[in-house]
């Protein structure tokens, strides 16, 4: 009954006796304040428990990682309706000009500014999914600690250019809104196309800090995470 004392009681969430292994949970129960403690732990349907590390902090990671992949995907489905509309408007007007003797003014600019969103918003859809140019040659040689520490040198590299891209598009855009200009011809409200340059940047300096976040912390895991008892106990 005392406070150093606990007494564990494990109910299993999901039993799987066809396989091998079942995920158990441990419940804690002190003896003075009452506070229950709750631990995922892994263990075959026969054998003994063992704990699973790190399982809040990966389903969290996971769930970041899938929000991200998931923006890329809408953005890369945007662009791609962008880039249909451009290529309509180039044909109505190749069409409306050779044959009629028309043309659609302003479609140009339009197609302008859909390359300009291409370009940038693009760059965040290939900066999450990590398929820049790169000349990798010579990484490949190279000791695995060594090609951490060039990989953390990118992302802050990358973060450093990002934030000063995007401070300075952020202000123009801003300025833009703010005088009310719009293009000469199609009319366009000028801060969307420079607040094209300044959101893509902003979504490569996120994409950038949750990559560096991502490398250090499951490098300090590799290194810091406790081995599990040999004899299958669990550790308070």
């Amino acid at each position: 009954m005392g406070g150093h004392r606990y007494r564990r009681r494990a109910e299993a969430e999901r039993l799987d006796c066809h396989g091998e292994r079942a995920t158990h949970t441990r419940r804690r129960r002190g003896g003075v304040n009452g506070n229950i403690q709750e631990s995922s732990l892994l263990a075959s349907c026969n054998g003994p428990l063992t704990i699973r590390p790190e399982i809040g902090r990966a389903g969290a990671d996971a769930m970041i990682d899938k929000a991200l992949d998931l923006l890329a995907r809408i953005i890369e489905l945007a662009l791609a309706l962008a880039f249909i509309v451009a290529v309509l408007l180039n044909f109505t007007n190749v069409l409306g000009r050779y044959l009629f003797g028309l043309s659609l003014l302003g479609s140009d600019e339009v197609q302008v500014f859909v390359m300009v969103a291409m370009t940038f918003l693009g760059a965040v859809v290939v900066t999450r999914r990590n398929e820049h140019l790169r000349m990798d040659v010579l990484v490949r040689f190279m000791p695995a600690s060594l090609r951490v520490v060039l990989r953390i040198a990118e992302q802050l590299l990358l973060i450093l250019l990002a934030g000063f891209v995007l401070s300075q598009s952020y202000f123009y855009a801003a300025q833009m809104f703010r005088i009310g200009r719009a293009s000469d011809m199609a009319g366009v409200p000028m801060w969307i196309p420079h607040g094209a340059v300044a959101l893509g940047f902003a979504l490569i300096l996120l994409v950038a800090c949750w990559r560096l976040g991502t490398v250090i912390t499951r490098r300090e895991a590799e290194h810091a995470a406790p081995s599990a008892p040999a004899d299958g106990k669990v550790w308070e």
